[in-house]
């Protein structure tokens, strides 16, 4: 919640970087103007895929949407044929709510979306505090 007088922050864009400075990736999470809701998304580089980053980095928003900010309702989307991503939903906890067909515009083509939503009671994850995510040990 702001404080009286000022503008609620709706967004946080958080970077995920190793201890000597290398960034692996980052999340993001859009929060709606109600502030009981917020979309979020990941994007890492490939070199780390597989290895465990985003679904930590993940948990650890998840936490802090939760329990900081006390927000109700998480959504996400992805791809159809985007597996990763699905499976990384699913050990999260989202549960598939939606097929959007030609719903983004990407490189000159119309592409279908699968809509993906986590609730605060759902939520089963106890992730450690969300101040440790922008650092993580090699």
């Amino acid at each position: 919640m702001a404080e009286p007088g000022l503008t609620p922050r709706l967004s946080f864009n958080l970077a995920v970087v190793f201890n000597d400075g290398c960034l692996i990736g980052g999340c993001l999470a859009l929060l709606d103007a109600e502030g009981y809701a917020a979309e979020v998304g990941y994007s890492f580089y490939p070199d780390f895929w597989g290895q465990g980053y985003v679904s930590e980095a993940l948990q650890r928003l998840l936490t802090f949407l939760w329990r900081d900010l006390g927000l109700r309702r998480v959504s996400a989307s992805c791809r159809p044929e985007n597996l990763a991503s699905i499976a990384l939903l699913k050990r999260a906890g989202f549960r598939l709510e939606g097929h959007l067909r030609e719903h983004k515009l990407i490189r000159g083509h119309y592409r279908d979306s699968l809509v993906w939503g986590l609730l605060a009671i759902d939520s089963t994850q106890d992730a450690a505090c969300f101040t440790v995510l922008s650092i993580f040990d090699r």
